[in-house]
């Protein structure tokens, strides 16, 4: 697994962090931006103008996603990450699950708590809110379980 610790603040892998932490759940998007900039670090440091020319984006959006960028707080999100021991794996990094990154949109990173399972073996993951309702927790215990 690969923590932050030791990790430049212009490193590669902390620019796809920060997409992942911009954009939970929007791969699509995050792939978007990244490709019209040609870098995660180019897109991150695009000034809002600049995300206005993505055809995608447009001065709404870019204005949108430059203010929730400033907002970000990185620095005590990546503090956390650290305390709670939660490895962060990007994309560019051995480590990241090649099954994962052949699906249409992966994410730019993912978090691990503990050890990634063998990449020759099955593997499931429980993705999902940290208080599920009890009839969710009711229907997933067969596969926890097992």
């Amino acid at each position: 697994m690969v923590g932050l610790k030791g990790v430049g603040c212009l490193d590669t892998r902390r620019f796809w962090l920060y997409w992942q932490l911009l954009l939970p759940g929007s791969g699509r998007l995050v792939w978007q931006t990244i490709d019209y900039f040609g870098s995660p670090r180019n897109a991150w440091l695009a000034s809002e103008s600049e995300l206005a020319t993505a055809p995608f984006l447009g001065p709404k959006k870019a204005k949108v996603l430059a203010k929730k960028r400033e907002s970000l707080p990185l620095e005590i999100i990546i503090k956390y990450l650290d305390e709670i021991e939660c490895s962060v794996i990007t994309v560019v990094d051995e480590q990241y699950p090649a099954m994962l990154k052949n699906i249409y949109d992966p994410p730019p990173a993912i978090f691990v708590r503990g050890k990634l399972p063998r990449s020759d073996k099955a593997h499931l993951a429980v993705v999902g809110s940290r208080w599920p309702p009890p009839m969710e927790l009711l229907r997933r215990k067969p596969l926890l379980v097992n």
